[in-house]
């Protein structure tokens, strides 16, 4: 077997000529001997063919020794696809076949859900229908026309619509007008007419309003739009739409009101829904200039809250029934659907007693740690006084407190008020069971006639390795 010397760093083949392997001119240079070694042909040939992949020179150095760059692939075709040429004259396996020889097999045409250039052409050129006055409830129908009319078959991918009042469905026209739903994302061929049937439902719109259908297509402008507009006349106007009583006191007594219309049926019967009980909400419906039969073109809520009304926000939804019944509309078990609306009756009732904040949070404690928190404990009863020295005692919820005796609450009353802060400090807890949270309030005796008991939450979190104190 014939030997050949080279350098010990190989090289590419197209390299060698230009490199100067002798080992004197590098010495006169003053770097070391390069030593050299023996290899066979059939190293030469590994080491050329390794030379068909690349090393990136760029980064240059060792880090990306043994590192290959595979060869980039062929950018994928941007742009519409044709379909493939069919006919009795074509061979579907032209130019391969599953005997040439080459190991191919026949190839299947490639499916895309929007393929080539389509188009839509509305008939009219009108893609808004405009109903006009509509009384609120009236259910309208309209059909918008069109044509597949691109340079290939029209792809519609989606169908959107901006709201669940209207419904829209795509139909093909076939030979004699005959209807056939549409399935999305296949093809309609070039010429072929089909329709868009949309519906509008006004049940709960008023005034102007507007539903829009969009159609997602190969056409290049991509969206095609048709739009439902409409004059709604509420058949129940009440004005105003919600009754808002503000702050008050729980013994306080407030009156309110408010009008029902009807620009649609002009006169018309009011009733208050049964089934939606009030609770500490009185109404008394008065009609103004009724007719023989009791029916009205104006009525007038008139709204009572109070006395002994529960504390917090109050938010009560009275449910006004007309006689005026819904066209083509029915109940499940076929009783006639009547308009209606629904006024919202709001107020923020204070109780004689009041705590801000109702709930006070000592946070994350180290063992050990004391710290102070207060609210404030607001009197709006005139007649009342708070009590000197109120019994407080502190409970847990469902049980008892186990740390009652870690904690310290103070009265102090505010100066030129009937208020009172509450002064909550715990003494400092060492140790705790479980995950080292606590949770309790303290009641409070006030011996107020409608309100004898006032509760206070508190809670927190014990946890050694706690850096900072809490609050402080």
């Amino acid at each position: 077997m014939r030997r050949i010397s080279l350098p010990c760093l190989l090289l590419p083949a197209a390299l060698l000529p230009l490199m100067a392997c002798s080992s004197a001119s590098g010495q006169e240079q003053g770097e070391k001997p390069k030593v050299t070694k023996e290899v066979t042909e059939e190293t030469v040939q590994e080491e050329r063919e390794k030379d068909n992949t690349t090393t990136p020179k760029r980064l240059g150095g060792d880090r990306l020794k043994g590192i290959k760059i595979k060869p980039k692939t062929p950018a994928p075709q941007v742009g519409p696809v044709r379909p493939p040429v069919t006919g009795p004259n074509v061979d579907p396996n032209a130019g391969h076949s599953p005997d040439d020889g080459h190991g191919h097999a026949p190839i299947a045409p490639a499916v895309s859900t929007l393929q080539g250039i389509g188009g839509v052409t509305i008939e009219g050129g009108n893609q808004i229908k405009d109903f006009g006055d509509l009384i609120q409830g009236d259910v309208r129908n309209h059909t918008f026309k069109a044509k597949s009319s691109g340079e290939d078959p029209l792809i519609i991918s989606t169908l959107n619509k901006t709201c669940g009042c209207t419904r829209a469905e795509i139909k093909l026209v076939g030979e004699g007008g005959t209807l056939t739903n549409y399935q999305l994302g296949t093809p309609i061929a070039v010429g072929t007419d089909f329709i868009v049937d949309a519906t509008l439902d006004t049940t709960g719109k008023s005034h102007r309003f507007k539903s829009d259908i969009t159609l997602t297509t190969n056409d290049p402008r991509r969206g095609i739009g048709f739009s439902l507009t409409a004059n709604v006349q509420p058949a129940l106007s009440v004005n105003p739409r919600s009754l808002n009583l503000a702050t008050m006191k729980s013994t306080d007594v407030k009156k309110g009101q408010v009008v029902l219309t009807s620009e649609a049926f002009g006169r018309f019967k009011v009733d208050i829904d049964p089934n939606i009980p009030l609770r500490d909400v009185k109404v008394e419906l008065v009609p103004d200039s009724p007719d023989a039969e009791g029916k009205s073109d104006r009525w007038i809520a008139k709204f009572e809250l109070g006395p002994n009304l529960p504390e917090g926000a109050l938010n009560r939804a009275v449910r006004f029934v007309t006689d005026i019944e819904q066209p083509d509309k029915a109940l499940p078990n076929g009783d006639p659907m009547y308009f209606d609306a629904i006024l919202y009756v709001i107020a923020n009732v204070q109780g004689p007693i009041t705590v801000n904040p109702p709930h006070v949070s000592f946070g994350l404690l180290r063992p050990g740690q004391a710290l102070t928190r207060r609210t404030t404990i607001t009197v709006t009863d005139e007649d009342f006084v708070f009590p000197e020295n109120p019994k407080a005692t502190l409970k847990g919820y469902g049980v008892d407190f186990p740390y009652a005796d870690d904690f310290e609450v103070q009265f102090n009353r505010i100066e030129g008020t009937k208020n009172v802060d509450l002064v909550v400090t715990l003494l400092g807890i060492d140790s705790m069971e479980g995950n080292g949270s606590f949770r309790g309030f303290i009641e409070v005796e006030l011996g107020h006639p409608s309100k004898p008991t006032l509760d206070v939450g508190f809670s927190g979190v014990v946890r050694a390795g706690v850096g900072q104190p809490a609050g402080q």
